[in-house]
């Protein structure tokens, strides 16, 4: 589990610093922007997941 969760560390960074600047940017709702955050994660964690199983 750890080390999907370590593959994907820099990209998932990457996406929760740009959803954070999204949402003090664009007065995004802090709910939209966490699920959006969220859901790019989790998707690279499959794409991971597919690509190395």
């Amino acid at each position: 589990m750890h080390i999907f969760l370590m593959s994907v560390f820099p990209e998932a960074r990457q996406d929760v610093e740009a959803g954070i600047e999204d949402m003090l940017n664009n007065n995004q709702d802090p709910a939209e922007a966490v699920k959006g955050i969220a859901d790019k994660i989790n998707k690279a964690i499959e794409d991971y997941n597919v690509v190395n199983s």
